[in-house]
């Protein structure tokens, strides 16, 4: 802006001084002047051009992202979140949606996994064993029959059936009974000294109008600049302050931002080249989030 500006000025007072009648000696320094800035005008932005290019990998164009991608590795999802937002995330399913019978427990239905899948259950009326199969109040056991949860959690009436998201979470001490959707759940206390696989898991269905059920929730707090970074990876000099429960896990600290970093505690990758890299099918998908 300052080069542009002395070129106009420059080229102004060439003019004034050739109407006022100056000497072809004097004007021609000021065309000289003139000449000089225009060329360092033209070299300047072919170097800002040309170091914008360099900068720009093809798998990360520049965007207009509203909002950060933020990879969460636990659950396989991104995520578009706003700083200074508490965003509840929305679970997305993988795969295809599988019918289940009324008995299938999670463990044995999903087995060790943070990944939400949807699935479909047929009606499943309720008897008395849906007090011994059901364990947990809005988190269940990971040996609970997911049907039966879905009945006591509310995704649908246990007379008709429906199809819902099920999503694994971490363990809980001690699961309480609660009376919901017409009957009461069991209570139940896993033996810390010897646990088995199916104890070592919990679940609940996500997305659901429940407002009691528990969720996934992120804050992108704010984030600070500090030492390293370079022209190549400038995101290197930046962190995160995040505030998050997922999966059961509870994490608050700071966080790298840029890629690589979705094997480190808490397994979050703030990435603004994930449009380009991941979301291949959802272009611009954090533009108008």
């Amino acid at each position: 802006a300052i080069l542009a500006s002395l070129l106009v000025f420059v080229f102004a007072e060439t003019r004034k001084r050739a109407k006022l009648g100056q000497s072809r000696a004097k004007l021609c320094v000021w065309w000289c002047l003139d000449g000089c800035l225009g060329v360092a005008l033209v070299l300047w932005l072919h170097i800002f051009l040309l170091g914008s290019a360099l900068l720009e990998e093809d798998d990360c164009p520049n965007t207009r992202n509203t909002s950060f991608p933020v990879y969460f590795a636990e659950l396989d999802e991104w995520h578009c979140l706003k700083w200074g937002d508490q965003a509840k995330l929305s679970r997305q399913p993988h795969g295809d949606e599988l019918l289940l019978d009324c008995n299938t427990t999670f463990i044995d239905a999903i087995g060790a996994d943070f990944t939400a899948y949807r699935r479909k259950c047929p009606p499943c009326p309720k008897d008395p064993t849906f007090n011994d199969e059901v364990e947990g109040c809005f988190t269940y056991s990971g040996r609970s029959a997911i049907c039966k949860a879905a009945v006591h959690i509310g995704a649908f009436p246990d007379t008709e059936g429906g199809s819902f998201i099920v999503a694994g979470r971490r363990p809980l001490a001690t699961y309480e009974g609660c009376l919901y959707s017409g009957f009461h759940s069991s209570a139940y206390t896993p033996d810390p000294t010897s646990p088995s696989l199916a104890d070592q898991w919990a679940f609940t269905i996500v997305n659901t109008d429940n407002t009691r059920a528990p969720y996934d929730s992120v804050t992108l707090v704010d984030w600070s600049k500090g030492g390293g970074g370079t022209l190549a990876e400038p995101w290197k000099a930046f962190t995160a302050d995040v505030t998050m429960s997922v999966a059961g896990r509870n994490f608050t600290g700071s966080v790298p931002i840029g890629p690589g970093q979705r094997n480190n505690t808490p397994q979050i990758e703030l990435n603004y080249c994930a449009d380009a890299k991941v979301l291949a099918d959802r272009p611009n998908a954090c533009e108008h989030k």
